[in-house]
């Protein structure tokens, strides 16, 4: 029989000696690379941990070198058998160097791997359903067992990694296989019964690939994500946005998802190969529609037919300089540039009666997004001002040359306005800045002239810049005397 696979028997029978299971020339060929180098070669069946048994094999030119002595950290282990090979336990350091006659090799060693079944005491019964031995690392062989109710072990049983099949377990109900470098390990049963869910240690990083992305990246928002190899679009690669399963890339190796509302995001691959992640810095705009009213009405005066001037106020905070736009039923209305902080944009919009929806739009960097849209009703307001002038009445004749005028005013408005009392194109009274009604009024004038006077009342709203007057009263005064108010 050839020396290759004597070595690999002898290393087949004390693998099944000292752990009981049952690994494949396949795998053990996989392990134990017999391939002739001109040097010392020496091959560990697996990754070191700390305070586990190991196996490995030494050999020159392909020919195993039996009866060598084998040190590890400077210790003697004994001697290597015929075939080369050698049983071990692992020193409990993070680093382990191995000498064999003038060869030596370091390797990192991993703590002991925390079995995720809690029933591995004789004293204690095995837990029911799937278990594996190890928690999973990429390219580490692990195992799967399965118990019954009564903790008796399921011979026979189907069982399925990431949806393949894997074989049927055991008479000890286990059966092993190798970890992928996945980001999950989904492991099931035949009879579909149950599935459990582990998470992959990966076992390296990705070099050529990277995610192309159109910054900058707005919490909250979607974005769409290139990713290549070597330059070259991927398709069909899962991609993991802060942990979390967004689906595969397609035909154009582009994917869509929502950027999570955190100062940064990190965008992870996993392949067979290895794994790759990015992380980057995110955005913010927020924005809030304070007028018009979601679902409210807003009122305006003009005259029907013509556009209703509606009040709009809106809140924008964001880190990024930007450009602003306002549109009212997908018309533009209002734009501009703002810097990066909270700003506040108070205007007008012009409207037709009826429904309406408004949102806002905010562009950095060539990046676009938009506001919710509000959606509210806008109606005419005919009569803003009720105006009622009392006396000197229109057409009245007054015999004295000082007149007290009276009247009454209300409003619909909820702004603040200015309101006037105009005699003869001259102020007599005025108020600014008033809320509400200016109500009923008694005003003195004296000295008026005889002939013909006007009066009237005028009111200025300041927001929406138009001036409202009342209906102008004549009346006439004949002589210059004092008079007192009967």
């Amino acid at each position: 029989m050839p020396t290759e696979k004597i070595a690999l028997a002898v290393a087949g029978l004390l693998l099944i000696a000292s752990t009981g299971y049952i690994i494949s020339e396949t795998e053990l060929t996989k392990e134990l690379n017999t391939e002739k180098e001109p040097e010392i070669q020496i091959e560990v069946l697996s990754k070191p941990v700390a305070g586990e048994t190991n196996t490995l094999q030494a050999s020159k030119n392909g020919t195993p070198l039996s009866g060598e002595k084998l040190y590890i950290n400077g210790e003697s282990y004994g001697k290597l058998n015929k075939a080369g090979i050698k049983e071990f336990n692992v020193p409990n350091k993070q680093k382990i160097t191995i000498e064999v006659s003038d060869a030596t090799k370091t390797l990192e060693t991993r703590k002991k791997r925390n079995q995720t079944s809690e029933a591995t005491q004789d004293s204690e019964r095995p837990e029911e359903g799937l278990s594996l031995r190890f928690e999973p690392e990429a390219g580490e062989y692990n195992y799967i067992t399965l118990y019954n109710n009564n903790s008796e072990p399921v011979e026979g049983e189907e069982i399925f990694v990431n949806g393949d099949s894997i074989g049927t377990t055991n008479s000890q109900g286990e059966i092993g296989f190798r970890v992928t470098n996945k980001r999950e390990v989904k492991i099931s049963r035949e009879s579909g019964l149950e599935e459990i869910t582990r998470t992959v240690e990966s076992n390296g990083e990705l070099k050529n690939y990277s995610f192309n992305i159109k910054k900058p990246l707005i919490r909250g928002y979607n974005h769409t994500i290139t990713l290549k190899e070597k330059g070259e679009a991927v398709e069909g690669i899962e991609v993991f946005v802060e942990g979390v399963n967004q689906g595969k890339t397609n035909a154009s190796g582009h994917l869509t998802f929502e950027t999570p509302l955190s100062e940064h995001v990190t965008l992870l691959i996993n392949t067979d190969e290895g794994e790759y992640s990015e992380t980057f810095e995110t955005s913010y705009v927020n924005f809030e529609i304070i007028m018009p009213e979601k679902g409210g009405t807003e009122q305006d005066y003009e005259s029907r037919g013509s556009d209703l001037d509606i009040k709009t106020e809106v809140k924008i905070e964001t880190n990024l300089d930007g450009e602003y736009r306002v549109f009212l039923d997908k018309e533009k209305q209002l734009e501009g540039f703002m810097d990066a902080g909270n700003n506040e944009i108070i205007d007008y919009v012009s409207a037709e009666e009826g429904q309406s929806e408004l949102y806002v739009e905010y562009e950095s960097n060539n990046k676009t997004v938009r506001s919710h849209k509000n959606i509210f009703k806008a109606e005419h307001l005919e009569e803003p001002f009720t105006f009622d002038l009392k006396s000197p009445e229109k057409g009245e004749s007054i015999n004295n040359s000082a007149v007290e005028f009276h009247l009454n005013s209300s409003t619909k408005l909820e702004n603040p306005y200015d309101i006037s009392l105009i005699l003869d194109n001259q102020t007599l009274s005025s108020d600014k800045s008033i809320t509400g009604d200016w109500g009923e009024r008694y005003i003195p004038a004296s000295g008026l002239t005889p002939g013909s006077h006007e009066w009237f009342i005028k009111v200025k709203d300041p927001l929406r810049d138009r001036t409202i007057k009342s209906e102008t009263r004549t009346f006439e005064t004949t002589v210059q005397e004092a008079s007192e108010r009967p």
